[in-house]
């Protein structure tokens, strides 16, 4: 746990040359960095910058400071500064051990993150109200030429441009002001000791990583590339060279149109599989669209990112960003993005041998789509360490029976317990039964399939647009007519969740309207307007935050988010489905962290959060096993009584999706 009575904080920004891209991550360009400047404060105190590239040595002050355990180390997106103390080429003794003690450290950004506000610095500021001259940008074109090779492979000193080098001094300095300012305006209910030691454990799990197969994945990336380059070729001959590449979208747009009278709205995925599957459509057209489908794939990509991410020991580190999902306190994924894994369409036993294949060079043999198959065996890239191995284990249908426990629907809570206990149908079964009044024995997998997208696209208000997504994701024929008739059968076999959605909204907007008053929208959902935030209690403890919350000119409740499409700050708008949506994802992420927290107190290393899935990385022995770590995650908190949970796993060497 945090000290709750630090003796100081010593406030620290860093300014780093590598010539390793940060896009490759933290921990790949810590091991390669030069620190240049420290600035830095203690408390509320003067800032002062340490040039080590003038020779100087460390002030007497900021070693005493860095080497007292009682010092609280405060950074903006301390994830970094942290690691690079740690690692970096010219760090002393007293620098490594400040960065490698995890628990002195807090971060701006991950306040900010844990209270729905913006990450960046210049962002948060901005919102927060931070006078505009701490904010300038002008700091970047500075960042661009000292801290990275220039164009010639070159590098700017403060030798070589002494102007700028005392521009660079002063904007160094500038930030720890600007985040010392941030970090008095931000809120602190999300960021008291229990949070602040939740970031202790994510930087801990992200600095151990996960091991990589990289003969795997230096394998795809040479199948890929030359399978990218068969495709590419093909895709000339066939447009009689009018395009020379699969990636190029716009003309392989136009040439379809032009030549075939193909109008496509998108080259998504799903589009492309439906107009392929059309018997009308001319041969070299369907042939065009299947390149395209094959070639687009981003996993070249993906293997390229690890080997060029991967530390010296073979491990991926720095993939998590603590409560990095908009509103919900989720994880977001980072260098390797592993919460945006596709999901395979291959069979496990076809992507094995696929491996194998790759590894041995033998694929073209073997008959394999290259291309298709990387995509598909991305998730077996992160293997078991030597004398280790994966154990997985994933929640049931965790945002189903959340909605449920919030609403009250009780003859669903029944049925994921009876379900449970092996004396109930599957759930999705059951919803289609209900919805259709079947009995659910009846049900078929088709049928079960679109009782799953009822399911997943009713919970949170959704209609008709929501039903026709989540049918493209599970591959259901479906028209807006029968979406909408679905729909409507969802609802009245769902007469609590129905109602929830406006409880919530009714009472989000009486709490907008009467500040400092305490709303109930149920025993489990307390609601309170403080100043211009609007803070929605979990049942963990944990807030739902609101920033300059408010209602546009129609009624309706609006709030400062990041727009998920165009990713600017700006007025979104809100409604009772979707701020439900909202509670149940926090809802979910709080049981994960809570079984994350369970794990490792007990002897089972965590090293991957992927969703509603914990990954540990445990001694391959009998001692560790699923049933042990489905024990772990279903122990629920207390604050969960009467939400009935449940998960289910496996043991690997290489990790898949089951």
């Amino acid at each position: 746990m945090p000290r709750k009575d630090p003796e100081a904080t010593l406030w620290i920004d860093l300014e780093t040359y590598s010539e390793t891209p940060i896009s490759r991550g933290t921990f790949a360009y810590a091991a390669d960095a030069e620190i240049m400047l420290v600035a830095w404060a203690i408390d509320d105190g003067p800032v002062q910058v340490w040039d080590l590239t003038a020779g100087e040595p460390m002030p007497a002050l900021l070693d005493a400071m860095l080497a007292d355990r009682a010092v609280d180390i405060g950074a903006h997106n301390a994830q970094f500064d942290m690691n690079v103390l740690w690692l970096a080429k010219n760090s002393d003794r007293v620098m490594r051990r400040a960065g490698e003690n995890v628990e002195r450290w807090r971060c701006t950004m991950a306040q900010a993150l844990s209270h729905s506000l913006p990450a960046k610095l210049s962002a948060l500021g901005a919102l927060l109200g931070v006078s505009a001259e701490l904010l300038k940008d002008d700091g970047h074109a500075l960042v661009m030429q000292f801290c990275k090779p220039n164009r010639t492979g070159g590098r700017w000193t403060r030798a070589t441009h002494p102007a700028d080098w005392a521009a660079f001094v002063r904007y160094a300095a500038q930030d720890i002001v600007a985040m010392r300012e941030c970090a008095r305006k931000m809120p602190g209910w999300n960021w008291g000791p229990k949070n602040i030691a939740l970031w202790h454990l994510d930087q801990r799990i992200n600095r151990r990583g996960f091991a990589v197969d990289l003969d795997l994945a230096t394998a795809a990336i040479d199948l890929c590339s030359r399978a990218n380059k068969a495709t590419s070729d093909a895709v000339e001959v066939l447009t009689d060279g009018g395009v020379t590449a699969v990636t190029q979208r716009d003309k392989l747009v136009e040439h379809l149109l032009a030549e075939h009278g193909v109008d496509l709205p998108d080259m998504r995925a799903s589009t492309l599989e439906r107009r392929i599957e059309d018997p009308d459509l001319p041969w070299a057209a369907r042939e065009l669209l299947a390149l395209r489908l094959s070639g687009a794939k981003n996993s070249v990509s993906k293997y390229r990112t690890v080997v060029g991410a991967v530390s010296s020991d073979g491990r991926l580190r720095g993939t998590l960003q603590f409560r990095g999902a908009a509103r919900t306190g989720r994880d977001a994924g980072r260098v390797f993005q592993p919460q945006n894994l596709p999901r395979p369409k291959a069979k496990q036993e076809q992507i094995d041998l696929w491996i194998e294949a790759a590894k041995a060079g033998a694929t073209q043999v073997a008959g394999f789509d290259d291309i298709a198959m990387a995509s598909d065996a991305l998730r077996g890239l992160i293997v078991a360490g030597p004398g280790k191995k994966i154990v997985q284990a994933d929640f049931s249908n965790i945002e189903g029976r959340i909605v449920a426990w919030y609403a009250g629907e009780q003859w669903k809570l029944k049925a994921f317990a009876d379900f449970d206990g092996g004396v109930g149908p599957d759930l999705y079964n059951l919803t289609y039964a209900r919805a259709f009044g079947c009995d659910p024995a009846s049900v078929g997998k088709s049928e079960r399939q679109k009782g799953k997208v009822i399911d997943l696209a009713g919970g949170f208000q959704g209609w008709v647009g929501a039903c026709l997504t989540f049918a493209q994701v599970y591959r259901v024929d479906v028209d807006e007519a029968t979406a909408a008739k679905w729909m409507g059968a969802w609802r009245e076999a769902h007469p609590a969740t129905r109602a929830i959605w406006p409880r919530i909204e009714q009472t989000a907007q009486l709490a907008i309207e009467n500040p400092d008053r305490v709303f109930a929208v149920n025993d489990k959902l307390k609601m309170v307007r403080r100043g211009e935030w609007l803070k929605i209690q979990l049942p963990s403890g944990r807030c739902l935050s609101y920033p300059n919350i408010g209602r546009d000119r129609d009624g309706a409740i609006t709030f400062a988010g990041q727009n998920q499409y165009t990713r600017k700050w700006q007025r979104v708008q809100t409604y009772g489905g979707k701020l439900f949506e909202n509670i149940v994802q926090a809802t979910a992420a709080d049981l994960l962290w809570a079984a994350t927290e369970r794990a490792e107190a007990a002897g089972h290393p965590v090293v991957l959060r992927v969703h509603d899935e914990l990954l540990t990385e445990v001694p391959d022995t009998d001692d560790y096993n699923v049933a042990g770590l489905v024990e772990i995650m279903t122990d629920s908190p207390a604050w969960a009584a009467g939400l009935p949970v449940a998960a289910a796993g496996f043991e690997c060497k290489r990790y898949r999706k089951e």
